[in-house]
């Protein structure tokens, strides 16, 4: 239920980005001719953050983190060195 009301709220303000651009922004210098459609810049903008997180989360697991046990010993008994007071 909260992802579909995320994405619900997502839809709604990509909406209401498209229509502001379509009614307040100039497009006289528009570069490319995607640049004409309204909601483009929204659009770009939600595609362009949603590639950024998903490359930086592969990047992230790939070579950042580290296994659970990569500061444990297994071959070692935890206590190895200690002296032991009977």
């Amino acid at each position: 239920m909260k992802k579909e009301k995320l994405i619900l709220y997502t839809a709604v303000l990509l909406v209401l980005l498209a229509a502001v651009e379509f009614f307040l922004v100039h497009k006289h210098h528009a570069v490319f001719a995607l640049e004409n459609f309204p909601g483009y810049t929204a659009v770009f903008g939600l595609l362009a953050t949603v590639v950024l997180i998903l490359v930086s989360k592969g990047i992230g697991h790939s070579v950042l983190m580290v296994r659970e046990d990569y500061y444990e010993n297994p071959a070692e008994p935890a206590h190895e060195g200690e002296a032991h007071h009977d």
